[in-house]
């Protein structure tokens, strides 16, 4: 079964009922969480981004096994069948950032990461804002199973502002380098993935934070 999934709390709730309202996602399973935290999830304030791993947990434990990981802000612009096909086959679609992740990644977060920070600055940022996994595909389930290791460490845990080796983005940092260790083929924006001043043709999900 395959399943849309999100968490919004706050302002971003508004974003989320965009989302569950959309043509392309009104007819999905999906498993949502309003102004609360999904089962055994930490705070966000104690563990930033968390509460990603366990919505998807949980979204497993109730029979779903290709997972869609959408923020708030995504919009579909196009049918979700080309990504479905493309997760299922592949077990999973990650997106390229534009940077490396040493970028990203403060200091204290590299003992759980597991990767020097020479090694980090030869590994590919991806976009944590949408992501999918096939639980029943051996690469994605290596990642889902990374993704929520490292969820229950301080890989996720870091300031969001100072410099390079200081400023962290969390969940994103994290699954950089899981996504790295499986030898993940990242799609290139504006295909699959885009911010909405640059969606295409090629374009399904778009990040726009206008709702």
């Amino acid at each position: 079964m395959r399943c849309v999934v999100n968490v919004a709390t706050g302002p971003y709730v508004r974003g989320q009922k965009r989302l569950t309202s959309n043509k392309y996602v009104i007819d999905e399973p999906m498993m949502m969480f309003i102004d609360e935290m999904p089962p055994g999830s930490p705070s966000h304030k104690d563990n930033p981004y968390a509460f990603k791993a366990w919505a998807m947990k949980h979204a497993a434990d109730h029979a779903a096994t290709l997972l869609l990981w959408a923020d708030a802000c995504i919009l579909p612009i196009r049918s979700l069948e080309p990504l479905w096909e493309r997760i299922e086959r592949d077990g999973y679609w990650i997106s390229r950032n534009g940077y490396r992740n040493s970028e990203w990644t403060t200091d204290s977060a590299y003992a759980d990461l597991g990767v020097t920070h020479e090694k980090n600055d030869g590994i590919e940022h991806v976009v944590a804002t949408a992501f999918g996994l096939n639980l029943e595909h051996e690469k994605g389930r290596y990642i889902f199973d990374e993704y929520f290791r490292l969820a229950q460490t301080n890989a996720f845990k870091g300031p969001w502002t100072g410099g390079i080796g200081v400023k962290h983005r969390h969940d994103q940092t994290a699954l950089s380098v899981v996504a790295w260790r499986a030898g993940c083929e990242l799609t290139d924006p504006p295909n699959v993935f885009a911010y909405a001043s640059g969606v295409t043709e090629d374009t399904i999900l778009s990040a726009d934070a206008r709702y």
